[in-house]
């Protein structure tokens, strides 16, 4: 009928308020659903009154938790609209209570606060810092992302997770050290070679101070600075040679007027 005719105002209204309280019920069944698993309790002990679940406490940021997640057949951590996108919750069982519980028992270990704890790449970014002090013989010396700790916790923890077995599941978090880039292999080689260049360098310093390297004495004695006997110059060997010859003619002129 409705296809033939067109919807009047108030068939629009009546539509419109079916919706929402349509969407109204499903949410407030996801809400319990959450806090049951939580409290580790039956969902029959969570009130029904919507007016319990006021939507500026139970609103996006609320549903952005990991924790407050749902998982849809191979879909994980799906927040709420987008489980609901999925497939409707009426004709779909909530995650199981365990899964809640163990998400937020790993998740709780890296003592993030709340902000965070809705953000997966913030919890990626964690890296494979956890680790299961006193987990199965297997696994309890290692360290896992937070995503491979949940499973091993579900797989391998107490049967349903419950909160008093969880007690005893000691999980911890060390802050994973950003991995240092490793230098080219020519680089190491020329910083390998590089203290054998520098000593050769001082020595051929030290020996032009010292004046024993090539040129050294003849350049220290220009200026003055060496010992007599080494300031030996062809010039210097001249002058000595015509004092010699100058001595040699007076001395026999001078026996030639005593004779």
């Amino acid at each position: 009928m409705l296809k033939d005719e067109k919807l009047q105002p108030d068939h629009r209204l009546v539509i419109k308020d079916a919706v929402a309280g349509l969407a109204e019920k499903e949410r407030v069944r996801a809400i319990r659903d959450i806090l049951a698993a939580h409290q580790d309790v039956s969902v029959q002990e969570i009130p029904r009154d919507p007016a319990l679940y006021p939507k500026n406490k139970y609103n996006d940021a609320f549903f952005q938790r990991v924790m407050n997640r749902f998982e849809v057949d191979d879909s994980a951590f799906l927040t709420y609209e987008k489980a609901l996108y999925v497939r409707q919750f009426s004709h779909h069982p909530h995650p199981r209570p365990e899964w809640r519980r163990a998400v937020a028992h790993v998740v709780n270990a890296a003592k993030l606060p709340k902000r965070d704890q809705g953000s997966l790449s913030t919890l990626d970014s964690l890296g494979a810092g956890f680790k299961w002090t006193n987990g199965p013989h297997n696994y309890k010396g290692r360290f896992y992302d937070w995503r491979r700790m949940i499973e091993l916790l579900l797989e391998y923890g107490p049967k349903k997770l419950h909160l008093h077995d969880l007690e005893d599941v000691e999980i911890i978090y060390r802050k994973v050290k950003p991995k240092v880039k490793s230098q080219p292999k020519q680089q190491v080689e020329q910083q390998a070679e590089d203290p054998t260049e520098q000593n050769e360098q001082q020595n051929e310093q030290q020996d032009e101070t010292d004046g024993t390297g090539d040129g050294g004495s003849a350049e220290t004695n220009r200026n003055g600075t060496g010992s007599p006997s080494d300031a030996t110059t062809p010039a210097a060997s001249a002058s000595s040679l015509g004092k010699l010859r100058r001595s040699g003619r007076s001395t026999r002129s001078a026996s030639t007027k005593n004779a």
